[in-house]
């Protein structure tokens, strides 16, 4: 990819450009799955999205016994899943 005429990059934090929310929720489930642990979509927007501690808090809450070379290798999968979701094109901007 060219990138020396790049003039700016923007980044949507909170759903004024796409609706990204739903799909980080998708991708978070997809690999909880692995480990036979599942959330709802409020949870995941409150406690895994914004706060960013979600698997931590659950793996002290339900005993997951997860190390945290295992957090972290988790929450890197979840990056990686909704990463696809981008390349793909699922995610849609809104038209204004």
């Amino acid at each position: 990819m060219e990138t020396k005429n790049i003039k700016a990059i923007l980044f949507d934090f909170d759903g004024i450009f796409a609706d990204s929310e739903y799909y980080y929720f998708l991708a978070t489930n997809a690999v909880l799955e692995k480990i036979d642990f599942q959330i709802d979509e409020e949870r995941c927007y409150n406690e895994y999205s914004n706060l960013g501690n979600g698997l931590t808090r659950d793996n002290e809450k339900y005993k997951l016994n997860l190390s945290k070379e295992k957090i972290a290798e988790l929450k890197k999968e979840i990056q990686t899943e909704y990463l696809s979701y981008v390349s793909q094109g699922l995610i849609k901007t809104y038209s204004y």
